[in-house]
């Protein structure tokens, strides 16, 4: 609506809400827009004004729908769509987010805030050639755009393209040396490298940017082994976390913090204490359904039957340039997935979303695969290659280790049936305790220990079930404890099932250069230890639920 037909009144206060909105007074603001809202119902500014103050409460639901209705009223003004994008984006709902941001971009194709955001929900979408081009675009429509030039470093990060990605980072840094997303990226790309101590300086010019961006802290913590000499530090951990305005989200990376210091300094009911305060934090965040969960299991093992494959048997790819390297978090599918990628014929792809991304892309269910056509197998397949490709033209394999992906074996083994599946294995509880020492995002059974006790005996269900309908010639299973006794020996098995020479690098798999991004960044740095074994013991006295599971040894 133009404001020159609007009653002066209106016009004023619109105003004088705009001015406390940009001073962050949000009550005194929204106060006056919805004044605004009670003199004109339909004022497209103040709708959308109100969805914006929304959006940064995070009210999202609430946002989408006074920014919606702004834009029913005028859809001419790119600005609504740009912040409908934004409330999209934190709702997760991307594919709406990236519709927004095309729109506003149709109104104003040079809108570089637009491009940027539009590259991060491309991303999100597991786009990330179009990101690419959407923060190259923002980039030269404004080369000092330090966000783009950060969130560019980010998808040549998630393409394996680290020293891109560095290079990135630091340009941003050029350009705003206290933009501290820059330098906590930075910081997480050279720890992947294994540069632990530049990480370090780097998540410490976070901290001194921002002192309670609490992130760094525990990043920081996941660099190195901690002393009694770092007395200093751990106060301040401790300090921080229990000042009263300490928020949820913070004082559970500070707890996270403590528990691995406390850890390292073997005071464990410490340790333990910090981690199951960080867990119950997170767990109220979380949501996870037992009984869906179970339903899925069953419907994996009702669905890929040894009948299922039979019937298909020509569904699938010749190409056996996947090996998929499976297992719960924190099992030793890194230290494995590292192994095998020493060995010069080997790429290690790290953890891919491919498969659970292909699932939701292409909206298959466990009720519909069995009605799958070759022509889509097949399609799957070709996309699959493609995307491996894409880290290397000259692998004769390539490593996938996202441990969840023995949800999608089935599917998988149908599609490259000569692809190799490695499962790892670890001692339950040592696997369980150490994922509830880790603050893992997207797996919502892991802060509860009954809940995590449940989601490990539904994997053994599931794994059994591989165990029994895949053949031996492409399925092979590592036990972490016989690896880490007889490090040699079961290396050159690994290496035999993967039909590969034997290679020496795959012992010195320490000196591999090559980014990890998992949560076992520091350890697969190291030359293999004893540490991990029966790690469980430290904390017999406060296993409560994850005693169950000592009977599975």
């Amino acid at each position: 609506m133009d404001n020159a037909t609007q009653p002066l009144p209106v016009i004023d206060t619109i105003q004088s809400a705009i001015k406390h909105h940009q001073n962050g007074e949000l009550e005194q603001a929204e106060v006056l827009y919805r004044e605004v809202l009670q003199i004109e119902p339909n004022n497209a500014d103040a709708l959308h004004l109100l969805g914006v103050i929304a959006n940064q409460r995070g009210q999202n639901e609430i946002a989408v729908d006074l920014i919606e209705k702004a834009i029913k009223v005028d859809q001419a003004v790119p600005f609504y769509h740009y912040n409908a994008g934004n409330a999209y984006s934190a709702l997760n709902k991307f594919e709406e987010a990236v519709a927004c941001y095309q729109r506003a971009l149709s109104l104003n194709p040079d809108y570089y805030e637009a491009l940027n955001n539009l590259g991060n929900a491309l991303k999100a979408q597991g786009k990330l050639e179009e990101a690419m081009a959407c923060h190259q675009r923002a980039i030269s429509l404004k080369p000092d755009f330090y966000k783009a030039h950060t969130n560019l470093g980010v998808v040549l990060h998630d393409q394996g393209k680290m020293e891109e990605a560095i290079a990135c980072y630091q340009h941003a840094l050029t350009l705003n040396p206290d933009y501290y997303e820059a330098l906590i990226n930075l910081g997480n790309a050279l720890r992947e490298q294994g540069k632990f101590k530049e990480a370090v300086a780097s998540y410490r010019k976070a901290i001194s940017v921002n002192e309670n961006y609490t992130e760094a802290y525990l990043y920081l913590t996941e660099c190195r082994k901690f002393t009694e000499a770092d007395s200093e530090f751990i106060e301040t951990l401790r300090k921080m976390v229990e000042r009263e305005d300490t928020k949820d989200e913070d004082a559970a990376n500070l707890r996270f913090a403590l528990g691995k210091v406390y850890d390292d300094l073997g005071r464990f009911g410490e340790a333990f204490f910090n981690y199951h305060e960080a867990n119950r934090i997170e767990n109220k965040k979380c949501k996870f359904d037992r009984e869906k969960h179970y339903v899925h299991i069953s419907r994996l093992i009702e669905t890929f039957t040894p009948e299922f494959f039979g019937q298909r048997r020509d569904f699938g790819s010749d190409s056996d340039l996947p090996t998929m390297v499976i297992g719960m978090p924190r099992s030793g599918t890194t230290l494995v997935e590292q192994i095998v990628a020493s060995h010069p014929h080997v790429h290690g792809a790290g953890e891919l979303e491919f498969w659970n991304d292909n699932e939701r892309k292409r909206r298959y269910t466990l009720f519909n695969i069995p009605a799958m056509k070759g022509d889509m197998a097949a399609s799957i397949a070709r996309e699959y290659i493609d995307y491996l490709s894409s880290f290397s033209k000259t692998a004769r394999y390539m490593t996938d280790k996202m441990p969840n992906n023995y949800q999608h074996i089935g599917l998988i083994h149908l599609v490259f049936p000569r692809a190799r599946i490695i499962h790892v294995q670890r001692n339950p509880v040592d696997t369980c305790l150490s994922i509830y020492f880790q603050k893992f995002r997207n797996h919502p059974y892991s802060y509860d220990l009954d809940n995590l006790v449940f989601y490990y005996k539904q994997y053994q269900r599931l794994m059994s079930h591989w165990r029994d309908v895949l053949p031996s010639e492409v399925f092979h299973e590592v036990n972490y404890e016989d690896l880490i006794k007889d490090q040699e020996n079961v290396s050159r098995e690994l290496i035999r099932f993967c039909d590969l020479p034997w290679d020496e690098r795959c012992l010195r798999f320490h000196l591999t250069k090559r980014p990890v991004k998992t949560a076992s960044k520091w350890q697969v740095r190291q030359p293999i230890y004893k540490s991990s074994i029966t790690r469980w013991k430290n904390y017999q006295p406060f296993l409560g639920p994850l005693s169950e599971l000592l009977t599975e040894n």
